[in-house]
């Protein structure tokens, strides 16, 4: 079977050696990945930062809950107060803009909460790709059995899909030959 990469790249460093025996998922040769590992330092940061953004939105949404009830029974009191008399029309007023203000606030505050969610979402699988692609830069062993031959060295440059070795997998072996 032959060895091959499913990425472009530069061979960073070779594990085993044309003769050696290799199990199933050992990693034969490396390709360079530093900007791949850069690219996941990166997601998970940005990660970490929408974590922290939506964890402050959620405290805001919090006091701004708290500030609704609190604004919600004193426009009920003021209502029961202004129909005994007991206070004017524009503390009643005023009282019932600052509920509704802050009902509106408390519904940007979900609404801006629930995009901010969406986002963490969307960096998580920013994260999920940047690790396959990271995966892809080492090439491993699809079976058990021996590396027949390996033509590369560090530096060597490989591209995806052409042969770069042999590999022999465990089992019976059948061998045709021509005369």
């Amino acid at each position: 079977l032959p060895i091959t990469s499913e990425v472009n790249g530069v061979v960073n460093k070779i594990y085993f050696n044309s003769g050696e025996n290799v199990k199933k998922g050992d990693v034969i040769f490396s390709l360079d990945n530093l900007v791949e590992n850069a690219q996941v330092q990166q997601a998970e940061s940005k990660i970490a930062t929408q974590k922290a953004s939506t964890a402050a939105l959620n405290a805001s949404r919090e006091s701004t809950k708290i500030k609704l009830q609190n604004s919600k029974t004193t426009f009920e009191r003021n209502t029961k107060m202004f129909a005994g008399g007991a206070i004017t029309q524009q503390a009643l007023d005023d009282s019932k803009t600052n509920f509704e203000s802050l009902q509106a606030d408390f519904n940007a505050s979900s609404a801006n909460i629930t995009q901010q969610e969406a986002r963490l979402q969307e960096l998580v699988r920013d994260i999920y790709y940047s690790k396959t692609i990271l995966g892809r830069k080492s090439i491993r062993a699809e079976k058990d059995g021996t590396i027949l031959n390996l033509d590369l060295k560090p530096g060597s440059i490989v591209t995806s899909n052409s042969p770069v070795g042999d590999f022999a997998p465990e089992g019976p072996y059948m061998v045709i030959t021509e005369i």
